[in-house]
């Protein structure tokens, strides 16, 4: 499926010029609720995250997607560096919760934070 890039809404200008000139096509969409997205400089790794469910994954500039973490949460953020290995990640909870991989979404640990906070 292609979508209309007249009708792509982006925060920041730069950004919004560049989207403007790309072609989309749908890469995975089971009528999720996706909240937010990231991915490493080039765009090989990319994370995105769905509120009231999982921490996606592509490894293949998003050709492909697989579940990268199966705690199903209310997830509001992800963020990755530049080549992709540390990803963080944020649920909104009664306490919070905040979840980091050091290896491109293989394996994900909860970090422990010093108060609750409520995101």
């Amino acid at each position: 499926d292609e979508i209309d890039n007249e009708n792509i809404e982006v925060n920041s200008m730069n950004n919004k010029e560049f989207l403007s000139k790309l072609s989309w096509t749908i890469s995975h969409d089971n009528i999720q609720n996706w909240y937010d997205i990231t991915s490493s400089d080039i765009g090989k790794y990319v994370y995105a995250v769905v509120n009231e469910g999982f921490i996606h994954r592509s490894d293949d500039y998003g050709e492909t997607w697989k579940i990268s973490y199966d705690n199903s949460q209310a997830w509001l953020s992800i963020s990755t560096n530049g080549d992709g290995k540390y990803i963080y990640a944020v649920a909104s909870t009664f306490e919070g919760i905040l979840v980091r991989s050091e290896n491109h979404g293989i394996k994900w640990d909860i970090i422990d934070l010093p108060i609750a906070i409520a995101w």
